[in-house]
Parts: structure tokens; sequence; C-alpha cells
């Protein structure tokens, strides 16, 4: 089971995926806002689960950018989450793999080595 020092470790290293040499615009902090506004930790999953699955699409369409883009956008309401359930936490720590591991796979085919690591 994720313990909770697993996610929030986690969380900090999306929030550093996000942040560093980010292009974040006004908007984006608008969305910050909207997470932070949901009161239910399983819808953020869900939100962040279907940013995941377009970027998925987007991975089948060889639109690699455009998968980077809603890994992001899935990053940015994992990085937000506030886990109090065990049940949460656990649902968190796969999905986030799961996001991070595309993220390096999608990096991997724009040729962009340094950035996945």
């Amino acid at each position: 089971m994720g313990s909770n020092k697993n996610c929030l470790y986690f969380q900090e290293d999306l929030k550093g995926l996000l942040f560093d040499g980010s292009k974040l615009e006004n908007k984006d902090y608008d969305l910050f806002g909207f997470i932070s506004s949901l009161e239910n930790p399983k819808d953020v999953l869900k939100y962040s689960k279907n940013f995941k699955d377009e970027g998925n699409s987007s991975f089948k369409e060889s639109d690699f950018g455009g998968a980077l883009e809603k890994y992001s956008l899935s990053c940015v309401f994992l990085s937000c989450l506030a886990l109090l359930e065990e049940e949460a936490r656990s649902s968190f720590l796969q999905l986030a793999s799961s996001v991070v591991l595309n993220m390096a796979a999608s990096l991997l085919k724009k040729k962009e080595f340094k950035n996945v690591g």
C-alpha cells in the first residue's frame, strides 16, 4: 500500500517537473485554483486519469507533443491532491507512476533525451 510519506515525496517530484523551467501562464494558475477547490480526492484522480487517457490517445497517434501536454495536465492535478485515505494514496501512486513513465516515453520519442531523467 502507498504510504503518505511516499505520496508526498512523489508530489514534490511532480511539482519539480512542472515548475523547473516551465512555461506556466496565468491560466495555469487558474487551473491550480480550480483543483484546490475540489473537495473529493476521487474527483482529482478522475480528472488526472482522464488527461492521462487523452495523452495515451495522442501518443498512439504519434502526437508526442500533445501527449506530453496531457500528461503534464495530469501531473498538475496529481501535484495538488490532498491524500487522506489509504485507497486514494494507492490510486495516486499507481496513476502518478504511469503518467511519469508515459511522459518519459513521449520524451524519448521526441528525442529529448536530456529531459527523460
